[in-house]
């Protein structure tokens, strides 16, 4: 939706500083469900592009390496899309772009 989007691009409806001429509080023009007790007003930017980044040495006996974005990672956790992977190439003797597909399908359907 809307957020995965705004992570990659930065809508403005989510950032502080558009058409507020400050960095205080705001209001956001995105429509939330708020609560009956919220004031509307928010305090710096809701959404960043900033990256979730994870270093980690490489022994070179791994055999797959997946990396995916919020649409995979928002219906499956890594556990679950690994073993997947792992099934789709090593047991069913698909490509790792096939695989890549299915897993792409996949969390297109869930």
């Amino acid at each position: 939706g809307d957020l995965a989007v705004s992570r990659a691009i930065g809508d403005r409806e989510y950032k502080a500083a558009f058409g507020q001429g400050s960095y205080d509080s705001w209001t956001s023009t995105a429509p939330f469900p708020y609560p009956s007790n919220h004031s509307g007003l928010f305090n710096g930017d809701l959404i960043i592009s900033t990256p979730d980044i994870k270093c980690f040495e490489v022994f070179g006996d791994e055999n797959v390496l997946l990396l995916a974005c919020d649409g995979l990672w928002d219906v499956l956790d890594a556990d679950e899309a690994v073993r997947l992977t792992r099934k789709l190439i090593f047991e069913r003797g698909l490509t790792a772009r096939e695989s890549a597909q299915r897993l792409a399908e996949l969390a297109g359907h869930l």
